[in-house]
C-alpha cells in the first residue's frame, strides 16, 4: 500500500448580502457578493436581478394566489460563510487499484482487500466478529446503505 494523496482539509470563504422581510428574520432574499457588500448584477439572472432591485428600494412584490402583493424588505447588510471540506486519504492497493478511505470500512475494488479510514489493510472478512459473534455482513451494512 503506498499513500497517494494524504488528507487535509479545505476553508472557504463566501458572503451573501441578505434582505429580510420587515419584522421577520431569515425569512427573505440573499445574493452572493463581495465582502464590502457589492453585488455582481450582470451575473445575476433575470429573474434575480428584478429581485434584487425592489431589495434595494425596499419593497418586494409578491405574487399570491394570482393577486400582487408588497412587502418591505430591510438590507441586513453582509454575512459571511465559511465553508470546510475534507479532503480524505487515498491510497494505492498493493493490486494497484486506488482506494479512498473514507469510511470506518474501504474495500478495495480490484482485490477486495479492505482498508480502514487510516489506509491501514484489516483482517480477512472471515476472521471478522469472532470475538463479538458477528458476522462480516452487519459490519458493512450499515457502511454501504
Amino acid at each position: 500500500m503506498k499513500v497517494i494523496q494524504e488528507p487535509w482539509d479545505e476553508e472557504w470563504v463566501e458572503y451573501v448580502r441578505e434582505f429580510d422581510y420587515e419584522g421577520e428574520r431569515g425569512w427573505g432574499f440573499c445574493f452572493d457578493c463581495e465582502a464590502d457588500g457589492t453585488i455582481d448584477y450582470d451575473g445575476l439572472a433575470d429573474c434575480a436581478k428584478s429581485k434584487l432591485v425592489e431589495c434595494i428600494n425596499g419593497e418586494v412584490n409578491n405574487r399570491i394566489n394570482g393577486e400582487v402583493k408588497s412587502r418591505k424588505v430591510v438590507d441586513c447588510g453582509v454575512t459571511t460563510v465559511r465553508r470546510f471540506y475534507r479532503h480524505r486519504l487515498i491510497i494505492e492497493c498493493d493490486c494497484g487499484e486506488e482506494v479512498m478511505c473514507d469510511r470506518f470500512t474501504n474495500p478495495c475494488d480490484g482485490c477486495d482487500r479492505d482498508y480502514d479510514s487510516a489506509g491501514n489493510v484489516l483482517a480477512p472478512r472471515s476472521q471478522w466478529g469472532e470475538e463479538t459473534g458477528e458476522h462480516w455482513t452487519e459490519v458493512l451494512a450499515d457502511e454501504r446503505w
